[in-house]
């Protein structure tokens, strides 16, 4: 996988070992509320792509997913994963002790993915309030862990950006390094879920008769 161009609000991103995937990660980009990441996997045989549909955090079906993960500790020992298969099906979840991982940790974020005669693309939106990470004094250094993972599913591959071994241990401790984070701030936990209230009155019970309490005398004297 081959890092391209961004803007210049981009972040930078450097690997310890990177892999040769057909694949281009076309942009990290960190706004005030979010993090954005367009991909590009590039495919010899587009139609030979698989693309099952499937329940979000779907483990048994048959498709090619792409991954990215952020280590925003920077303890290299937790992650927070977001997939997504040429179909838009989402995957996310929480990787913990260096290699065990919690699907059933689920993020609010958005992720739209198309096919092409190229392959396919991604484009994912993060939102801060998701990930958990250190906001320290203003223009402090606070470099993350990341990585990224595809699954070519007819060839049974999986290739990571920043590579891992298949005869060593740990999998977010290998991850690359994302910089460009010194102006993050604390990110708003803040979510408003809209609904109604509905009452329902029973009139019918209303003639029942109510007891009152006989007035009070006054003491003569």
């Amino acid at each position: 996988m081959q890092v391209a161009g961004c803007t210049a609000r981009s972040v930078t991103i450097n690997a310890y070992d990177t892999c040769h995937s057909t694949g281009s990660i076309r942009c990290v980009n960190v706004l005030r509320d979010a993090i954005y990441v367009g991909v590009r996997n590039f495919d010899s045989a587009p139609d030979s792509i698989a693309d099952q549909l499937g329940r979000r955090d779907a483990e048994d079906i048959f498709s090619d997913w792409f991954t990215v993960a952020f280590d925003s500790y920077a303890d290299r020992r937790t992650a927070f994963a977001f997939a997504v298969n040429p179909h838009s099906v989402l995957r996310d979840l929480y990787l913990f002790h260096d290699e065990d991982d919690d699907i059933l940790w689920d993020a609010v974020w958005n992720v739209a993915a198309r096919r092409d005669n190229a392959g396919w693309t991604a484009e994912f939106r993060i939102p801060l309030s998701q990930l958990r990470y250190n906001a320290g004094p203003g223009g402090a250094e606070r470099p993350w862990g990341i990585n990224f993972a595809r699954e070519i599913a007819r060839e049974g591959e999986e290739s990571l950006w920043a590579a891992t071994p298949a005869d060593a241990p740990g999998i977010v401790s290998r991850s690359g390094t994302l910089n460009g984070l010194d102006s993050l701030r604390p990110a708003s936990r803040l979510e408003l879920l809209p609904f109604v209230r509905m009452l329902v009155a029973d009139h019918s019970r209303l003639t029942e008769s109510v007891p009152v309490a006989p007035p009070s005398r006054r003491l003569q004297t």
